[in-house]
């Protein structure tokens, strides 16, 4: 009798121990939680916007023949860490940024480049949005994923994106995976375009950058004729 006392126990402390290795653990109840830790990287919108100091495009004016250099003079690429705290949840972001200065030789201005950072504690879904800034200007001629029809803006203009042709052929040279968007209201100034709302479309070829800027109002486009990419 006292034997079977013995393995009833027994049983029922295994029983016990079994319950409590199968039953899931709560990290909120001994506070070994982890953040949420997310990683951004720029993934194949790096390969439109990489190009380092001494890099160059040229482009021609389709209407009146002149020539413009934008030629790259400073640029970083860096890895920001965002901590916040959403519904509750602490949230930690990794994300890369580009940062990048550029001079045109015929419009006389310095466009500032970046990719759009991330907050933690408003966290949106993987994208990568490109801003530019000129003459206290902004416009976003570039975004990923190249999702037809879908768009972004600053609040006074909007970009679509129109679409990705595998080929394009500008004067006279062949360029592949040209992401193109449009922009209702282009804030980026053209001297020789006096038309109060400029609506442009830009084309942007992977592993090169910007290849066409079409200035619809004004009925000439810049192509790109020469271009040097250092990375």
């Amino acid at each position: 009798m006292k034997n079977r006392y013995i393995k009833i126990f027994v049983i029922g402390c295994l029983a016990i121990l079994f319950y409590n290795g199968c039953k899931p653990k709560d990290c909120h109840d001994d506070g070994t939680c982890a953040e949420d830790y997310r990683r951004m990287p720029l993934g194949e919108a790096k390969n439109y916007l990489y190009a380092l100091p001494g890099s160059y495009w040229i482009y021609k004016n389709t209407l009146t023949g002149d020539l413009d250099t934008q030629t790259c003079t400073g640029f970083i690429c860096d890895t920001i860490i965002s901590k916040g705290e959403d519904l509750a949840k602490y949230i930690t972001i990794e994300y890369e940024r580009i940062r990048k200065t550029s001079f045109s030789s015929f419009n006389h201005l310095e466009y500032y480049d970046e990719t759009r950072g991330y907050n933690a504690s408003a966290p949106r879904d993987l994208e990568t949005i490109f801003n530019r800034w000129s003459g206290g200007n902004n416009i976003q001629p570039f975004f990923h994923p190249f999702i037809i029809n879908t768009n972004t803006g600053n609040g006074a203009s909007t970009t679509t994106c129109k679409g990705l042709d595998s080929a394009l052929i500008i004067q006279g040279k062949l360029y592949k995976n040209v992401a193109i968007f449009n922009i209702d209201l282009d804030g980026v100034v053209e001297i020789n375009c006096k038309h109060p709302a400029i609506v442009t479309t830009y084309y942007w070829s992977k592993d090169v950058g910007l290849v066409k800027k079409t200035i619809k109002d004004c009925n000439y486009s810049w192509e790109l004729i020469e271009h040097k990419i250092i990375k």
